[in-house]
């Protein structure tokens, strides 16, 4: 979305949904010279949809007059 653009939402016409396995986080420290650097790795995964329950609820607003 450009700076010039923002977003008005009523919370209730919008909402999130994910599918039955939420959200996945796998851990690693076998990665490269992770172990001699003391390092951790983590990939987080998901599939997530925004629901618009409610189209009028949902403004775009201009921030800068033309």
């Amino acid at each position: 979305m450009p700076t010039t653009t923002g977003l008005l939402l009523d919370l209730s016409a919008v909402g999130l949904s994910t599918d039955g396995a939420g959200i996945d986080t796998s851990w690693s420290e076998n990665v490269g010279d992770d172990f001699a650097k003391n390092q951790f790795r983590a990939r987080v995964e998901g599939r997530f949809e925004v629901d618009v329950r409610q189209p009028l609820g949902i403004v775009k607003i201009a921030t800068v007059s033309a």
